[in-house]
This record gives C-alpha cells, sequence and structure tokens, in this order.
C-alpha cells in the first residue's frame, strides 16, 4: 500500500460479508496504514491510510454472533463513513498492533488516565516514575524525561495483585510466566477500575484485580514467576556482556547466565538478577555483519534484546546449545533481524496448516509482483526452523498432498537459486534456512536418494558456499547438512538415514571441503558457532548410536581424514567452549570405538605430542554427567599409547603413585587408569550402588546402545588387538531413533 507504508504485524483473518459470505483475508497493520491481501495471490484488495482510518473494536457479544469479531470504521468517499467485520483467534494481538498507531487516526482515541507512582526496581530501590493507562497498555514513564520506558499490554498482563504491606501496592503478573512488576501509587483502585473497564472495551478481554494481595515478601520471592526456584537460576555459564537499551544513554555490563531452562541478566556487582527469560521464548539469534561484538536475542513475545559482547560466537554456540537442551529445537542463528510483517500470524505460537501448504505454493509459483528471494523469506518466516508442523498427507479423498508440495519446493530450490558467487550473503543464508526446513520433513529428507540430481546439486551448492568463506553462510550451509544427516522427524526411518549418510560422504571431494572449514574455524577459534555445526556433521556420522545407521566406510574414511588434519583435531580439546570440546571428545570416542586399527594407531602419539592427554582422563575420570560411565572406561583404555610415551609425560607432570595409580617407579598400565575411572565411577553413587554400580546404571540411565557390560568391552578389545575381525551387533532402541533434542545435553 504506497511506497511509504510496511507491514508490521499480519493475521490471516476471515472477512464476514452482507453478500459475498465468509472467506479468508489477510489483515494488515502498517506503518502507514492498514491493509488487506488475497491470501491466494497476495494482491491487494482494500487499503487505508490512517488519515482514513477511524478506529478499531471487538464487537460486543450478542444472540448468534461469531466469536472473536472485530469491526474496523473508515472514511468512504469524503464524509461518508463505512464499516467492515472480521473475525480471527488473534483478535486481541491485531486490535492491540493497530491501536500503537491510534495518534494517526482520523479520529483520535483519547482514553488515558496519569498518575504520578513509584516503581520497585530490582535492586529494591523505589524509582519514581508516571503510569499511564491506555487503551491497549499500563505504560510506564520516566518522570524525569518524559520517555516511554516500557508498555505493559493488556493482552500479555496475567493478573493484577494489591500489595497490602506497601501503601498504594500493586503488582502486575505479565509475560506468560508470572513475573511480577512492583509499583507503588496514591491511586491504585482507580487504575485497577480503568485497567479493568479498558481492557474490556478495546481488547474484548476481562482483566480483574485479583481480591487475594500479595506481601512484599511474596513479591520479592516470586518475582521471575515460575523460574523462581534454584535449579532455574543456576549458571551453567557466564558471560560479561554490554546491554544496548533505550532507557540507558549508554551500554551497560551485564552478567549473561544460561542456566538449564532460563536466560538471566544478573548485575555484575551484587549478582541480583535483573531480567529473567524462559529459553522456550527464545525465537532466533542475530549475528549482526556490521558490528562483530553485537547479537541480539529475539523472544516470540517481543522484547528483544541487543548485547555487545569481545567472546560473541562463543556465547552464540553456548545460546544454540542452551536452548535446544532446553527442548526448543526453532532456534537458529541469522545475519538480519527475523522480518515479523512477512508472517502471517504472532510468533509464540506456529501458523495454521493453509499458510504453510500457501507459501509452500508461493515456491513454485510466485505472486504478481514477487522476486523468488522474496518468496524464500516470507517462507522461512512463516515456517518453524525445525520443519513443517504439517507435512504428511491427511486423511480424506480431497486431501492435499503435502509430500508431492514438499518435493516440487525442493526442486524449485535448486533450480532458482541463482548464481551462488553473485548472491548477497543474506539471500544465500535464507535459501539454505529454507532447505533446513524443507528437509527437515520425512518427504524432504528421503529427497536426497529420491528426487534425481538433488544430491550433486546440494553437494555443489554447499561447496561453493564454503569457499565463500562467509561465516554465517557457512553456518547455514553446515546446519543444513546436519538436518539431512540427523532426522530432525518422527518416526524416522534407519534405512533412509543410512542411505542419506552413504550419499553424502562418499565423495572425497565434498569430505575434504569439511575439513579445510574444519581447519580454517579451528586456527579461527572466535567463530564458535560455524564450527559447532562443523563437528555436528562429524558426530552425527560417527558417534554412538548414529554411525550404527551408516555403512563401513564413511566412518573410516572420516576419522583417516581427522587423523590427517592432526594439529586442529587436538586443539579443539584444548578450546574454552564446553559446546566445543564435547563435540570433538564425542568425534574422538567414535574413532576409538568404530575404526580399524591401522586408521587408529596414529591417534594416540598425536594424543601426547598435542599435550592433550591429560584432558581425557580428566574429563573421563571427574565429569558429572551420569549414564556415560561405560563409554568413559573404554575411552580411557583405547587413548593409553602401548609405548612409553604416556608414561613419560605422567612422570613429568607428577609422580604416579600421587594419582593412585601405583609406586614411583611403576609403569603406567590400562588396567591401572580403568581402575581410576571405575573406582571415581564408585565413589559418586551411595555405597550400595557403587558396589555394583554397572547393573545399577545399566537399569537406571544407561542407553540401548550401551548394553554390553565393560568384561566383554574389554574381550573385544583383546580380540582386535589379536588381529580378529570386529563383530558385533547392538541392539537398536524400543521407541526408534533417539529425538534431535537428546543430542544436546548440558554438562
Amino acid at each position: 500500500m504506497g511506497t511509504n507504508n510496511t507491514d508490521v504485524a499480519c493475521y490471516l483473518v476471515t472477512k464476514h460479508s452482507a453478500w459475498k459470505g465468509k472467506y479468508k483475508r489477510i489483515f494488515s497493520v502498517g506503518s502507514a496504514g492498514i491493509t488487506t491481501y488475497n491470501p491466494n495471490s497476495m494482491e491487494v484488495t482494500n487499503q487505508w491510510y490512517y488519515h482514513d482510518f477511524i478506529g478499531i473494536m471487538p464487537a460486543l457479544k450478542s444472540i448468534g454472533q461469531i466469536a472473536n469479531e472485530f469491526i474496523i470504521t473508515m472514511r468512504k468517499g469524503g464524509k461518508k463513513v463505512d464499516n467492515m467485520r472480521f473475525s480471527s483467534e488473534h483478535r486481541p494481538d491485531i486490535i492491540s498492533e493497530a491501536l500503537i498507531y491510534r495518534h494517526n487516526f482520523a479520529e483520535r482515541i483519547v482514553d488515558n488516565m496519569r498518575c504520578n507512582g513509584q516503581k520497585v526496581h530490582w535492586s529494591d530501590q523505589r524509582v519514581p516514575v508516571i503510569l499511564e493507562v491506555t487503551p491497549c497498555s499500563l505504560d510506564q514513564i520516566d518522570s524525569s524525561t518524559g520517555v516511554l520506558l516500557t508498555s505493559y499490554m493488556f493482552k500479555d498482563i496475567e493478573a493484577i495483585h494489591p500489595v497490602s504491606d506497601l501503601p498504594g501496592g500493586l503488582c502486575i503478573q505479565y509475560g506468560g510466566f508470572g513475573r511480577l512488576h512492583i509499583f507503588a501509587t496514591d491511586r491504585r483502585d482507580e487504575i485497577f477500575k480503568k485497567i479493568e473497564d479498558n481492557a474490556r472495551k478495546y481488547i474484548g478481554i476481562n482483566i480483574q484485580a485479583k481480591k487475594v494481595s500479595l506481601t512484599m515478601q511474596d513479591t520479592l520471592e516470586k518475582r521471575v514467576g515460575k523460574y523462581s526456584a534454584d535449579e532455574h537460576i543456576t549458571s551453567l555459564c557466564e558471560f560479561q556482556v554490554s546491554k544496548i537499551s533505550h532507557r540507558h544513554n549508554d551500554p551497560v555490563r551485564r552478567t549473561l547466565c544460561l542456566s538449564e531452562t532460563c536466560l538471566l541478566e544478573r548485575d555484575p556487582s551484587t549478582y541480583s538478577i535483573v531480567t529473567l527469560r524462559p529459553l522456550s521464548d527464545v525465537f532466533a539469534l542475530v549475528r549482526h555483519l556490521e558490528n562483530p561484538q553485537m547479537l541480539t536475542i529475539e523472544y516470540v513475545r517481543g522484547g528483544d534484546r541487543k548485547y555487545t559482547s569481545s567472546d560473541r560466537d562463543s556465547l552464540l554456540a553456548s545460546l544454540i546449545d542452551g536452548v535446544r537442551a532446553s527442548g526448543n529445537l526453532d532456534v537458529h542463528v541469522r545475519m538480519t533481524p527475523t522480518p515479523r510483517g512477512k508472517r502471517l500470524g504472532p510468533l509464540e505460537v506456529p501458523v495454521d496448516e493453509e499458510v504453510e501448504s500457501m507459501h509452500l505454493k508461493f515456491l513454485q509459483q510466485l505472486p504478481p509482483g514477487w522476486n523468488f528471494p522474496e518468496a524464500v523469506d516470507r517462507f522461512n518466516a512463516n515456517v518453524s526452523y525445525s520443519g513443517l508442523l504439517h507435512a504428511v498427507t491427511g486423511e480424506g479423498l480431497f486431501a492435499e498432498n503435502k509430500e508431492k508440495l514438499i518435493l516440487g519446493c525442493l526442486g524449485s530450490m535448486v533450480l532458482r537459486e541463482g548464481d551462488q558467487n553473485s548472491l548477497t550473503v543474506e539471500e544465500l543464508e535464507a535459501q539454505f534456512h529454507a532447505l533446513r526446513r524443507l528437509v527437515a520433513s520425512k518427504a524432504g529428507f528421503a529427497a536426497l536418494t529420491a528426487l534425481p540430481g538433488f544430491r550433486e546439486k546440494i553437494g555443489l551448492k554447499v561447496v561453493k558456499a564454503l569457499q565463500r568463506g562467509d561465516d554465517g553462510v557457512n553456518h547455514a550451509a553446515l546446519d543444513m547438512v546436519c538436518a539431512l544427516m540427523q532426522p530432525m522427524h518422527e518416526d524416522a526411518d534407519l534405512k533412509q538415514e543410512q542411505l542419506n549418510k552413504a550419499s553424502l560422504l562418499a565423495s572425497p571431494k565434498f569430505q575434504e571441503k569439511l575439513l579445510e572449514a574444519w581447519v580454517m574455524h579451528v586456527c579461527i577459534p572466535v567463530i564458535a558457532a560455524v564450527y559447532i555445526a562443523i563437528l555436528e556433521s562429524y558426530v552425527f556420522s560417527t558417534r554412538i548410536p548414529t554411525y550404527l545407521t551408516s555403512v563401513n566406510q564413511p566412518p573410516e574414511q572420516h576419522e583417516a581424514k581427522l587423523r590427517e588434519a592432526k594439529n586442529p583435531t587436538y586443539q579443539t580439546l584444548r578450546h574454552p567452549g564446553w559446546s566445543q570440546a564435547k563435540r570433538q571428545r564425542y568425534i574422538c570416542s567414535g574413532a576409538s570405538h568404530e575404526t580399524q586399527r591401522t586408521t587408529l594407531a596414529g591417534l594416540p602419539l598425536l594424543d601426547s605430542l598435542q599435550g592433550s592427554f591429560p584432558r581425557h582422563p580428566h574429563t573421563n575420570c571427574t565429569g558429572q554427567s551420569s549414564g556415560r560411565r561405560r563409554t568413559r572406561r573404554s575411552s580411557n583404555e583405547k587413548i593409553i599409547d602401548p609405548s612409553r610415551n604416556t608414561n613419560t609425560m605422567i612422570a613429568k607432570i607428577g609422580q604416579a603413585h600421587q594419582h593412585g595409580l601405583g609406586g614411583q617407579n611403576d609403569a603406567l598400565t590400562r588396567d591401572d587408569l580403568v581402575r581410576v575411572s571405575t573406582v571415581t565411577a564408585a565413589q559418586a553413587r551411595t555405597p550400595d550402588e557403587g558396589a555394583n554400580w554397572w547393573e545399577h546404571e545399566w537399569k537406571a540411565k544407561a542407553s540401548p546402545y550401551q548394553a554390553q557390560p565393560p568384561q566383554e568391552e574389554r574381550d573385544r578389545q583383546r580380540h582386535r588387538t589379536e588381529g580378529a575381525e570386529r563383530k558385533h551387533v547392538l541392539p537398536q532402541p524400543e521407541g526408534g531413533l533417539r529425538k534431535h533434542q537428546d543430542y544436546y545435553w548440558n554438562p
């Protein structure tokens, strides 16, 4: 609608017409006006600038009225006034977005109430503020400058409580997880009444003040809502950052803390919690190109946060690992902010099946006025990063064939990709993100071998992307490769996974390009997020249990390439980031389990020469994670060099008897180190559990892939040493493949 209007928020709604009946429309709230589009062609059907737009109101309930209706009123042909009816399950969001621009309406809505008050700060200080109740929110305004600090939208307010032992105290429960915001004002009852009236009149929702009062002690103990318990606020890792906010003229120092379920900001001097957001609310991580230290965390409920950090990429890598470990598989890294105006619905809920199907068709048949990058951007904005939610053909005679749509989109992606060398990095990243969303479905995952020519074109596309040397493109490309190795969908086919891995790893040139990217990013350790994506591609091809679905040749080729890399392979074990070192240890463990003796022969010597050997037994003997005791014992057995290189290095580090490994003059053997690992594992348990720890491990937490006891493992190693061919079959899991999120585990 005009060159000056930009869509800010769009929703798929139902229009109610007296002579046409009910039909779908896209309702857009823009920066300069309101627009409606035809969802089949994306053509503009109606448009009004705000100077012709009178208002938007929820329809009052009456007999026979459809729920969630709202009415818009506009000028038509001079002084004539017209109105239209729509309905949507997101009515509060639509009205709230439109009322943000109420000051630009033809008839301004002025129904506000202002009063002075105080905000109980996170530091327990009382900060003077101005509270203003508007038609769509409760605004907090700086009393000295008059600048709007924040708006508590009615649609996101869960409850309002009086605070008994604070004169004029009121508490806003907000944000979807019970976050409490405490204020004090001498007009508390008037504010309660105004909030209730405006929410009902302008938004169409009921907000009632609770009769049960809270105390200040209650509010302080439950200030961060349901995440107030210690397990939610105990940090797993911390980063020093500078927060950029409109509330402060200069960046403010903060400690960004990652727990198992939350992301916290703490004050560095007092370690008090400034703010908290659940990891399930993280939508995307923006890695800014213009500033090598800047990143933005986007949340599904808005309120994005911008930071700068000298260790930005390690922070991004830890965030990706932590958020996915919490079960949120939709998080991803972008170069640019998410274009929310291109999404047909709020971020906190997935789009409808109709919206997904519509954008699948747009990738194959471009609407008038669109180019291919525009279709890709809109597809990415509307489809979850973890894949299509409606990717299986439903039952019924006239059900839409989803598999055919997905395969058609994949074919369109490789045919219309354009010149890979002339595309901008933003466009190339968007293409890989779209491919990742498509191959995350069952039909897309099978397309690697089912769609003629698709494997060759995808492989060439990845190789060209790696040759460009852009970190954002590298990460997007490698993340897509990982999705082709590890199925992201339910009811995965083991045979198809085996075929995919064999197809991807069949080309030596492709493996060489991955290894070159690995070596380059080890030498530039700040690119942690890209490096993790490279490591994952190796983990998915060699690590238990994923190697079980691979043929023997690719893992052997992989491990031979790793041995050729030498220095970079072992430098990673000394990486300060847990996410990087963890994945590298997975690969080394896979090497020790799954490669032939000729391939494995050089690894212990390199281990000693690179100085990485002490890190192995330290991690294996003192690690706190559960369910991996057998793996640690086996790893300790494999990494001991049969020659005296390791013994000599240990002797230089410290006396052997100080580690409980025997006398000063005794030679270190495999059994000694295995004994320390076993004793340490037993000491980590109760006395009863330590006496028979392997049986307890098997019954409680051991994976089905770890069904063989240590004695059988040692026998197998002895046979391998004698030159016998390795022959063993591990049982498959009863519930099928391990889900992708189980791979991301917190230390």
